[in-house]
């Protein structure tokens, strides 16, 4: 990338997540005078998402992905503890004169109201001008287009069933500005057909590879008290634009809606740019990647519940250049890598996963948990992840620097490319090891002030020979301990207890593992901790201030510094700002529960089955026609 092009693009994002703190406190509402049908959009408040919280459920076990993705939807829960959440404020938008739209499938009825910067054509809507636009009925060919460089247009799905056959139901075209708002008490869905992809389909000059297509420079927000359905058969389901010197800054934010989004044949919910997804309830089912920003992605915001977001199916589950998750409820089931800091189309770039607060939970099946191309921070929340316990895969890895600063941590899998807590961060411990698919057995380094692990099995006469570990503060030698890894088996109740018993988390684990790792506010330097399976002690270790696993086939050992990352400093200016400090007294690493019901199966979103949410832990708290509608200007 030019400097040039870096330099927009950084002076853009700064700009953009500085707004975005604000927008983060606004909500949808859209209300009607008595002479219209009323339509309401109120926001779901973050405070009203967390005094929702219900009983406890409890989780089960599932070891395949099937069951986790299903599960998963009935045990997504309300959003960390998150002390001083904001309830925002609802900005309104008045119905008494807009202008109202019925499709049928052969034509849209006009209800005239005070905005008239439109056109129709068959089944084919274009909006041209500011205002209010209100959309409903059903229509098996059809378009909704924001023509380029409109701004200030509110789009309100008012009970709209809307299939396009070879192009997006909903593009806003470049350098647009657009709230899309799902009315309260609606179902709205959105379809899209094979043919609406041109890279299968080259004739078809109406594609856009998209369900709701945003383009370059485009500024759109998909919010409301209402159901969004989108259907994408042709490429992705929703897709967000680029920041480009012509088009201007682009992002996509997502808030407040239940929105379900099933992608046959590509990503989920993609963006170019800049991808918030600040509240609301929101699955996805994709057939690549669940969710995904070329640059930034941000999931919740300081000081709010933020979303219930679980990926139920995916390749890769969540991916982005710059990943933040500041709250919510998180959960990812992938076959391959479950959230990825990583561009491939990016050389030489400072790639970051930082996790601030929430609930995160990760299932992958042949990847790893937690990857990111470049630095890993953890300051806050309850994080538990699972990946493959073969090969080269390991449930948190990172290509600098893992920093665990706050909040619980509990990884299941192989041990894998390198962990550590960096100098004087959270104490950890971690238990077993594992080898390149069994390869030396699991090697374990003991340095000081690491962590030192024992497992039940353990032959002492496997010791052998040394391997050289590179940290921040030195070179430094671990001794090259074999052993077998501990046995973890899909459907196993595990535990951590303290020196005297006591349990401060408990998991059921979806897959096999070697290899636990936990962290916690609650963890001692120097004390011995318990790993319980199934009730019987299985492994004991001692708590490091500093300490994790390196090199190959999990060769483990303890040192200060990291893997010589300094932690990730964050832009300055708030939500874009400087990293921010946990609550007095810590992350309680409580996992708070939904009402009985999950999601409440309202609004179109499917009933979650029974079973509730896998891999249950809990931590005791810290101390402290449509082609004619088309013009010119496509992406």
């Amino acid at each position: 990338m030019k400097n040039s092009k870096k330099k927009l693009l950084a002076a853009l994002l700064a700009s953009a997540m500085i707004a975005l703190s604000a927008l983060s406190l606004t909500g949808c509402r859209v209300t009607e005078s008595s002479n219209k049908e009323t339509a309401e959009v109120s926001q779901t408040t973050t405070a009203q998402t967390a005094a929702a919280a219900g009983a406890a459920q409890e989780k089960t076990q599932s070891p395949a992905a099937e069951s986790f993705a299903a599960e998963s939807a009935a045990g997504l829960t309300a959003g960390g503890e998150n002390t001083g959440a904001v309830e925002a404020a609802a900005t309104e938008a008045d119905l008494t004169d807009a202008t109202l739209f019925t499709f049928t499938d052969d034509r849209i009825s006009v209800t005239e109201g005070s905005y008239t910067g439109y056109k129709t054509e068959g089944t084919a809507l274009t909006i041209s001008e500011s205002g209010v636009y209100a959309v409903s009925g059903s229509c098996a060919d059809g378009s909704i287009k924001i023509k380029k460089g409109t701004t200030g247009v509110t789009l309100v799905l008012n009970g709209l069933e809307l299939t396009s056959a070879d192009t997006a139901p909903i593009s806003c075209n470049k350098s647009t500005e657009v709230t899309i708002i799902a009315a309260e008490g609606t179902v709205n869905t959105l379809t899209d057909s094979e043919y609406n992809n041109d890279e299968t389909y080259s004739e078809n000059e109406n594609a856009e590879n998209a369900v709701i297509k945003c383009k370059d420079g485009a500024q759109v927000t998909i919010c409301g008290a209402g159901t969004i359905n989108v259907v994408a058969n042709g490429k992705n389901g929703i897709k967000g634009g680029a920041t480009t010197d012509e088009e201007g800054a682009a992002s996509l934010t997502i808030k407040e809606l239940t929105l379900n989004v099933t992608a046959n044949a590509d990503d989920g919910i993609k963006s170019d740019q800049e991808l918030n997804i600040l509240s609301g309830n929101i699955t996805v089912s994709a057939a690549d990647d669940g969710v995904k920003s070329d640059l930034v992605l941000n999931i919740g915001a300081e000081g709010t519940a933020g979303p219930n977001l679980l990926v139920k199916q995916s390749v890769e589950g969540i991916e982005g250049a710059i990943i933040n998750i500041w709250s919510g409820n998180i959960a990812v089931n992938a076959s391959e890598d479950g959230i990825n800091a990583a561009n491939s189309d990016l050389g030489n770039y400072a790639f970051e996963c930082n996790i601030y607060g929430g609930t995160v939970y990760v299932n992958a099946e042949t990847g790893d948990g937690i990857d990111s191309n470049g630095s890993l921070n953890i300051a806050g929340g309850t994080v538990e992840v699972y990946s493959a316990s073969s090969g080269d895969n390991s449930p948190i890895d990172a290509e600098s620097a893992v920093d665990i600063s706050g909040g619980t941590v509990i990884a299941l899998g192989a041990a894998g490319m390198g962990v550590s807590t960096g100098s004087g961060g959270q104490a950890c411990v971690s238990f077993g090891g594992s080898g390149m698919g069994g390869g030396f057995g699991g090697m374990q380094g003991m340095t000081p002030g690491g962590v030192a692990a024992s497992s039940a099995d353990f032959d002492e006469s496997e010791a052998a020979g040394e391997i050289t570990l590179l940290a921040s503060g030195g070179e430094l030698t671990a001794g090259m301990q074999g052993g077998a890894g501990v046995g973890v088996s899909a459907g196993d109740e595990i535990s951590i207890l303290d020196p005297d018993g006591n349990v401060i988390y408990t998991a059921k684990a979806v897959r096999a593992a070697s290899w636990v790792f936990f962290s916690s506010a609650e963890l001692k330097d120097g004390e011995t901790y318990t790993l319980s399976v199934n009730g019987t002690a299985s492994a004991t270790a001692e708590a490091g201030a500093a300490g994790g696993f390196g090199g190959m086939g999990g060769m483990q050992g303890g040192f200060p510094g990291g893997f010589g990352g300094e932690r990730p400093e964050m832009p300055e200016g708030g939500f874009s700002g400087e990293r921010p400090e946990p609550p007095e007294g810590g992350f309680s690493g409580e996992r708070p529960e939904m009402p009985e019901g999950g999601f409440g199966g309202e609004n179109g979103m499917p009933a979650p089955p029974e079973g509730g949410f896998p891999g249950s832990g809990t931590a005791a708290p810290a101390e402290g026609g449509a082609q004619s509608s088309v013009e010119g200007g496509a992406a």
